[in-house]
């Protein structure tokens, strides 16, 4: 009532319950409230349960009712859950032997926030079939490795990959080796095309070792890079 007093004949009275940011009462939340929002009294009380918040921000639960003045709770700090799913950023096709793919790894929560708390050991993999293929720790120079630290404080993680095989390849982000798709932590996977450097010699393959006399030979000349990937932009006469 009026002087604070807890109206205990009331088991009628419906209050309704929504999120608001604790800096600024009058505007939404970001993320969703979930539960049942809406409950009566019972003896002057109204009790909500497994009521949870999807993003990971400050709030305050705004109470309102027909009739009553609106209150509001205390600050509620929002956390971010455990790690639900690692993404790779998409860089532009690199060349082969040329300037190295660059990588950011983040790691986000079921809801989408991003996980800042705790350290994690990414795992790299590639598809590749490249005897050179590498993951990098700089853009240039540096030190090969095969996995990179999330650390404390941080959502996210950079790694560069060079290649000098031409082709479609697959890079994953693991939280396991070998990678393990959903399981536990979702992967992440990004498709990276190599393509072939321009073409700086000729390889030359005979249709068959042997031939006859008066026969013919099937031969094909191909362009090549220095990695002995074919140069398919290559569109010169050769005698």
């Amino acid at each position: 009532d009026a002087y604070n007093n807890i109206c205990t004949n009331n088991s009628s009275t419906q209050v309704t319950l929504s999120a608001v940011l604790a800096s600024d009462t009058g505007t939404a939340g970001g993320g969703t409230l979930n539960g049942t929002l809406a409950v009566a009294a019972s003896s002057g009380v109204v009790t909500y349960s497994g009521l949870d918040y999807t993003k990971a921000e400050n709030i305050k639960l705004k109470a309102t009712s027909t009739g009553l003045t609106t209150i509001y709770s205390n600050q509620i700090a929002v956390s971010p859950a455990p790690t639900y799913k690692y993404t790779l950023n998409a860089p532009a096709d690199i060349t082969a032997g040329g300037t190295r793919a660059a990588y950011t790894v983040t790691r986000y929560d079921q809801y989408d926030n991003l996980v800042t708390s705790g350290i994690e050991t990414v795992y790299l993999y590639t598809s590749s079939t490249g005897t050179n293929a590498a993951f990098k720790d700089a853009a240039t120079s540096g030190n090969t490795i095969i996995s990179k630290q999330i650390s404390s404080g941080s959502s996210s993680a950079n790694f560069w990959y060079y290649d000098e095989k031409s082709g479609n390849w697959t890079i994953t982000a693991s939280d396991a080796a070998p990678a393990d798709g959903t399981t536990g932590i979702d992967d992440a996977t990004d498709a990276l095309t190599v393509i072939p450097a321009s073409a700086s010699k000729y390889k030359v393959t005979a249709g068959a070792s042997t031939m006859t006399a008066g026969g013919s030979l099937t031969i094909t000349v191909t362009a090549n890079d220095t990695y002995d990937n074919t140069d398919t932009n290559y569109d010169y006469d050769s005698t």
